[in-house]
């Protein structure tokens, strides 16, 4: 193990302040690039689903193979390198790049986020020492989860975000040059009477929870805006901090199986709430509270805690298996729900004190059950759609769609090779449309066909467009469903609509991304005809003057862009084609996997003259 050589530091330098610095921009750099802002950028690019889950899957091999190979190292040179990988894996992801250049940025990523995670974990009981050691790891644990939560921070684009992590990466990194490294044998300053990889397993369970309760609130709109909605930010930053504080102080203290069951309720609870609208407001201060808990004790526990000694090799499996695996166990198993099923939270909530509760791990019928009862986890997530919640929301939201007259404007069949399918989408085999019990075609089509309708429109604009039609579109003929929301009728709609949401996703990003623009000898552009149709569509989130200020832009998750001042992170010029091409595409198809609707049935004039507008605000 590598030994400083230098002089002791002050006592000020010696507290705790880098080390905290430290975790905190490896925590706000995992947070904010690798889970939010390189999806994003991954999204904008890759149109198809299975590609995305190629990218991703190349960040979990990367990181497995990172944190294992470092243990070869075990030296700060280790940490510094997986840092400065880091940051360049955000700066590379900014390049106009494709599913082949993503999928090499994600797997160098990984390697990199293994290779900081385990060698911080790793080394920490070096750097931290005296009887508030954990206090400083919750301390810098509540700080990166507090930055991420910012809303300056959690709002910019993702370009913005990749600069800002790596912004965030370069002061860990600089601070790891003002700690004194050492990490001398000792005893652990707390006895564990069970084994280590029980903790691993209540690790496990932990993160798997996490990952899909976070997973299912933050594509359910619902859900997200009830605990994480943009009025909420700083309320959950202030909780991330304090509890991950306490977590360090009662760790201090020996109390790491209060910490880990206290989060596992904790989460467990907000979980349970979060399907209840009367009682999903108290997600929003659960949720932060919880991941909080254990994510201080999942820094604090490889060497703080269990001691130096393995420190190195217990950090790379709790970080390999909780963190890499259950993460993506717990995010495939989320993917087609819109609640999380309440015999997980039970058998996950059971696991974690089964673990901790254990008595001294000897007794070999504990193993057996945990065994069992993780394998039997592990079956059903993957044999099973794990639906049973969102498929009773679908088939509610069928009947509200037959009971409300839906039928009698809007279709639910694209004639193949006629004009439909350029509008929205690709057309279904007509054996399933009409073995439909009822057949839901259409009597006459006034609206738009509702297909495809969940690869078009987001959640949260079907629900403002079915409260106010006409702030969309003044000239609708659509009335205000505004009544479907003073109860849950309204939610069950939007579920059937977007029951379909993967195919319909794939299928508008497929027909944006092939899109080439309209023929050349179609060249019709009026700059009044566009200010016309922006005043009148798109205001109302943008604003009229572009600003993003528009009277719905505080509806949204992130707010609208300022199509005049940008970042541009969705229209940035394009080297392969012309400006005024990526404009149009995003005019006639919007963003799928965004609130940005598409104007599918606009008139190339319509288009082109609407592109052409807002190519000249950008100018002015």
């Amino acid at each position: 193990m590598h030994r400083n050589s230098k002089s002791p530091p002050s006592t000020f330098l010696s507290s705790g302040i880098f080390p905290a610095l430290m975790i905190a921009g490896v925590y706000g750099y995992f947070l904010l690039f690798s889970q939010f802002a390189f999806l994003e950028i991954v999204h904008t690019r890759v149109a198809d689903d299975v590609k995305i889950k190629i990218v991703l899957a190349c960040m979990a091999i990367g990181g497995l193979l990172g944190g294992f190979t470092v243990l070869k190292w075990q030296n700060p040179r280790s940490l510094r390198i997986g840092m400065c990988g880091c940051a360049l894996a955000a700066l590379l992801a900014l390049l106009p790049l494709g599913l082949i250049g993503l999928a090499a940025i994600s797997f160098f990523m990984g390697v990199s986020l293994g290779t900081t995670t385990v060698s911080l974990a790793g080394l920490l009981p070096g750097c931290l020492r005296g009887a508030n050691r954990c206090q400083w790891a919750g301390i810098g644990t509540g700080l990166g989860y507090a930055l991420c939560n910012v809303p300056t921070l959690f709002q910019s684009s993702p370009s913005q975000q990749a600069v800002i992590t790596c912004g965030m990466m370069g002061v860990a990194l600089l601070a790891s040059f003002f700690v004194a490294w050492d990490a001398p044998a000792q005893k652990s300053m707390q006895e564990i009477s069970y084994r280590w990889w029980l903790i691993v397993v209540a690790f496990f369970a932990l993160v798997w929870m996490d990952s899909a309760a976070f997973y299912v609130i933050q594509h359910a709109p619902d859900l997200k805006k009830a605990t994480w909605g943009g009025e909420m930010l700083w309320r959950n930053a202030g909780l991330h901090f304090f509890s991950a504080w306490i977590a360090g102080l009662l760790l201090d203290r020996k109390k790491m199986r209060q910490v880990i069951i206290s989060a596992v309720m904790i989460l467990a609870l907000a979980s349970w709430w979060v399907n209840e609208e009367s009682t999903r407001y108290l997600t929003g201060w659960c949720y932060p509270i919880g991941v909080s808990l254990y994510s201080t004790a999942l820094i604090a526990w490889p060497g703080l805690i269990a001691g130096s000694l393995g420190s190195w090799q217990r950090a790379a499996w709790v970080f390999g298996i909780a963190g890499w695996i259950g993460s993506g166990q717990g995010i495939g198993m989320a993917e087609n729900l819109q609640r999380l099923p309440s015999w997980f939270i039970i058998v996950a909530l059971a696991v974690v004190i089964a673990t901790l509760t254990s008595g001294n791990g000897k007794k070999s019928w504990w193993r057996r059950a945990l065994l069992m009862v993780m394998g039997g986890v592990f079956f059903l997530s993957q044999k099973y759609d794990l639906r049973e919640s969102s498929n009773d929301a679908i088939e509610r939201g069928k009947n509200v769609y037959v009971a409300e007259g839906c039928i009698h404007c809007h279709s639910q069949y694209l004639r193949p090779g006629s004009i439909d399918e350029s509008y929205w989408g690709e057309s279904q085999q007509w054996e399933k449309i009409i073995s439909a019990q009822p057949v839901l075609i259409g009597n006459r089509r006034q609206g738009p066909d509702l297909t495809n309708i969940a690869g078009r429109r987001s959640a949260v604009w079907l629900r403002e467009h079915f409260i106010e039609p006409r702030q969309f579109n003044p000239n609708s003929s659509m009335p205000s469903y505004g009544y479907l929301f003073e109860d849950n009728r309204g939610n069950d709609l939007i579920a059937y609509l977007q029951a379909d949401v993967g195919r319909s996703m794939n299928d508008s990003l497929a027909r944006s991304a092939a899109w080439t623009g309209f023929p050349d000898d179609d060249r019709n552009v009026d700059l009044a005809l566009g200010k016309k149709l922006f005043d009148e569509h798109c205001s109302v989130c943008h604003g009229l003057t572009a600003m993003g200020d528009g009277v719905m832009a505080q509806k949204f998750m992130k707010p609208p862009a300022n199509l005049r001042a940008g970042p541009f992170s969705w229209s940035a010029i394009r080297p392969d084609e012309n400006h005024e091409v990526t404009l149009q595409r995003i005019v006639r198809f919007g963003i799928p996997g965004t609130d940005m609707p598409g104007h599918e049935t606009w008139t190339a004039e319509q288009v082109k003259s609407v592109a052409a507008y807002l190519l000249q605000l950008r100018e002015n």
